[in-house]
């Protein structure tokens, strides 16, 4: 059984993964490179991280045999995402996908981190990419919600209002609601 601070400690991985998918997907301008690097960066710098504090005596991580596969299989294609520079008609774009897949690389051992040592960490995990996706979808739809949420506070604030100028002007609601909008604006 781990002690609470190894419980806490273990979280630490997962913290710095959201921290990376959450950058990646709100500030990473798609596809591009411009943010690349500076993610790729932090990547880096979050496995160094785990492989100084293996090499400090953390436990080692035991992941499964398909997962180290998977990562011999990606670190490959990246190696050869570089050998193919030397004849590649167009070396610029072949060396951003290897700038690319190092990042993919830097994002995995990051990965395989959070599944050695975080317990639980598929439903951890979950929980955290779901809080991403929810970020996600409330910045790109903020030039809708804002107006909705905006009129639906206008509508229940000024229904008092309103409603009096019905009752007591005898005007339509229509006719009420714009006049009260006109006054506001």
């Amino acid at each position: 059984m781990w002690r609470a601070f190894e419980r806490r400690a273990a979280l630490l991985p997962l913290v710095a993964a959201g921290a990376l998918a959450g950058v990646s997907a709100l500030f990473s301008e798609g596809s591009s490179n411009g943010r690349l690097v500076w993610l790729g960066l932090a990547a880096l710098a979050v496995a160094a991280a785990g492989a100084t504090a293996i090499l400090a005596g953390l436990p080692r991580p035991d992941p499964p045999v398909e997962a180290l596969v998977a990562l011999a299989l990606l670190t490959a294609f990246v190696a050869w995402c570089g050998v193919s520079v030397l004849w590649s008609i167009e070396p610029d774009r072949s060396w951003d996908y290897v700038n690319r897949g190092l990042v993919y690389v830097a994002l995995a051992v990051v990965g395989l981190a959070v599944g050695a040592y975080v317990p639980r960490a598929v439903r951890s995990w979950a929980f955290v990419l779901a809080v991403i996706a929810v970020v996600v979808f409330l910045q790109w739809a903020q030039a809708v919600l804002i107006p909705i949420t905006l009129s639906v506070f206008l509508s229940y604030a000024l229904k008092p209002i309103v409603n009096w100028l019905q009752k007591k002007a005898k005007l339509p609601k229509a006719v009420g609601a714009a006049a009260t909008l006109a006054v506001m604006l």
